[in-house]
């Protein structure tokens, strides 16, 4: 169960969630790739403002340039990026085929899956009323780092879930997440394993890869978003059970 519990999570960051990102001083390049040019930031408030807002517009380049991180964080980092990205153009489709209710209805009502779990798949986001409590959040500045907390990369329960998790009083609501900023002498970058600890590249890319499978459903004839939201939530499921989503 915790090992669901936690795919979920990164599921929806977020993946929402969601529920590790990432760089070094200089540039740095992986084999293939473009140099990573980092650039940090005048403030440490500036630098996790900007990585939140990079991960919200699945910007892989501005999400790593302002994150230190070592090579595996940056591949994960990519990763993530790059799956936030491509569950903005399904959020796009779903929105322009059904309108809010339907992304509303794939998130939140629940059919059998073809493997019999009932679970709805769920894409939420990072809201800009999260982007706006960093912008006021304290930060606690200690000399060459700094720390604060941040909202969590998961998806606020609906109110019949909050109903439903009181009542049975088995979830506590997720916690927000202590961000570590560290200073050199270029300015701030925010500490890559207090972003998103325990996501890593393989996650983001079979979540991606999930993602971009069932976006041609999107729209067509008979086909509802509760119908693709099983589909999907049965596929991460049978992934989880089968020990691919580690």
């Amino acid at each position: 169960m915790r090992r669901s519990h936690r795919a979920r999570s990164f599921a929806v960051l977020i993946l929402g969630g969601l529920s590790g990102l990432l760089l070094a001083a200089c540039s740095t390049t992986r084999p293939h790739e473009p140099a990573v040019v980092v650039q940090p930031a005048a403030t440490p408030r500036a630098a996790i403002v900007a990585a939140y807002s990079a991960l919200v517009a699945g910007d892989e380049a501005k999400l790593l340039s302002v994150c230190r991180a070592n090579a595996k964080q940056q591949e994960a980092l990519s990763a993530l990026a790059k799956a936030t990205a491509a569950m903005n153009e399904f959020h796009k489709a779903m929105v322009a085929a059904y309108g809010n209710e339907g992304w509303e209805e794939f998130n939140r009502k629940k059919e059998p899956a073809p493997n019999g779990h009932t679970s709805s798949f769920q894409l939420n986001f990072i809201s800009e009323k999260q982007i706006v409590q960093l912008e006021h959040t304290p930060i606690d500045l200690r000399g060459g780092e700094a720390f604060c907390l941040a909202p969590p990369l998961a998806p606020e329960p609906t109110p019949e879930q909050k109903a439903k998790d009181g009542q049975a009083g088995e979830k506590k609501p997720d916690q927000p997440t202590k961000i570590r900023m560290v200073k050199d002498k270029h300015g701030w970058l925010v500490n890559a394993g207090t972003l998103a600890p325990g996501a890593t590249a393989k996650q983001a890319e079979l979540m991606a890869g999930l993602v971009r499978k069932h976006q041609p459903q999107i729209g067509q004839l008979g086909v509802t978003p509760s119908q693709i939201s099983a589909q999907m939530s049965g596929e991460l499921f049978a992934m989880i059970l089968s020990g691919k989503f580690r």
